[in-house]
């Protein structure tokens, strides 16, 4: 039990996917409503490279209620999952935690 009272406790610097999220949310603005829209997500999941059909499909599995915006933890969700796309892994949301690798993005990076 004191391992996993340790792991929740570990620091962003030992969570880069944490880390990511937290540069990409600083830099858009949230609404009134704590979310960040498609439009504003556009250049966030452009930077990864990955084709446009696959990132619509990334953000339809993330925006379960097709609200057309994402909260914080969501962002984790669609940041883990364009990283599992690069890796040429599976979509799959459930697997997705602080210790998911980051994907790239360029002109995101973040300092070792």
């Amino acid at each position: 039990q004191e391992q996993e009272q340790e792991q929740a406790q570990a620091s962003p610097e030992e969570m880069p996917l944490v880390r990511l999220c937290q540069v990409v949310w600083s830099e858009i603005e949230p609404d009134e409503d704590l979310c960040i829209d498609g439009g504003q997500m556009k250049g966030v999941m452009m930077a990864s490279g990955l084709d446009v059909t696959l990132l619509g499909t990334i953000w339809g599995i993330v925006d379960e209620e097709h609200i057309g915006k994402i909260n914080y933890r969501q962002l984790g969700f669609i940041l883990g999952m364009i990283s599992q796309a690069q890796r040429g892994e599976d979509l799959d949301m459930t697997v997705i935690g602080p210790q998911t690798p980051p994907p790239t993005l360029e002109g995101y990076e973040l300092d070792e």
